[in-house]
């Protein structure tokens, strides 16, 4: 994710050169205020169970209940990479592979690609991808902020992924109101505010069926019409 934000800002500076210019623009976390700002979790849902290949959906919903607007309210997600372990030494990464980052969910849709499906076709690249409230992918790996929220307002982040790797997982997120560490989301009761979601993918794909009148449409045990689309089962 760090990576393709990194890519899409230099494309961003050379093409809006006449715009903003490249070396005008803010820092991230440019003025961010110090505090701790009161956040609830409303809601986390991921399926426990899941398939090779399947699609499924994360969510995480945050209510701002403190009195005060969250410049930059984001979620930080670790879980969907793992690093490959040194067979020599249980528990640390194997120094013999270039990059022994190996994917255990594929992001195919993230909170931004959700937030940025709304704009209007009318809103300028510069606006799509930079201003608030759009949201933006932040140079912190697996980090994704959906910009401002005003008291009492809620904001969802979810994400579309696909497994790809069969076994236990298990995802660690954390709720941040800034990206400097000088204001801190926390709960009611003043804690920080992170969880953990477990659960075991299975090896076996979904059983399913192929339509020979189109060669495409998937109909699964139960009835259900699926569009297979980059050989990852999609609920239509």
């Amino acid at each position: 994710m760090g990576t393709a934000a990194l890519g899409r800002g230099a494309l961003l500076c050379g093409a809006a050169l006449l715009v903003v210019g490249c070396g005008a623009q803010p820092s991230q976390d440019e003025d961010e205020p110090a505090g701790e700002f009161p956040v609830r979790v409303e809601e986390v849902s991921f399926p426990e169970k899941q398939k090779l290949a399947k699609d499924s959906r994360l969510q995480i919903e945050v209510r701002n209940v403190g009195d005060e607007t969250i410049a930059d309210i984001s979620v930080t997600v670790d879980g969907f990479d793992e690093d490959l372990q040194d067979p020599n030494d249980p528990g640390e990464v194997d120094p013999n592979v270039a990059d022994p980052s190996r994917p255990v969910f594929v992001v195919d849709q993230s909170p931004v690609d959700f937030l940025r499906s709304r704009i209007p076709v009318a809103e300028s690249l510069v606006d799509r991808e930079v201003n608030p409230p759009y949201g933006r992918e932040t140079a912190y790996v697996n980090t994704y902020s959906l910009g401002e929220l005003a008291p009492k307002d809620t904001a969802l982040f979810r994400w579309d992924l696909s497994a790809v790797k069969a076994g236990s997982y298990k995802l660690k997120y954390q709720v941040n109101v800034g990206l400097d560490g000088v204001a801190e989301a926390v709960s009611e009761g003043g804690e920080p505010l992170e969880g953990k979601i477990a659960g075991v993918v299975s090896d076996q794909s979904p059983a399913a069926n192929v339509l020979s009148s189109d060669g495409e449409t998937i109909v699964t045990g139960d009835g259900r019409r699926i569009e297979n689309q980059r050989g990852v089962i999609r609920d239509e």
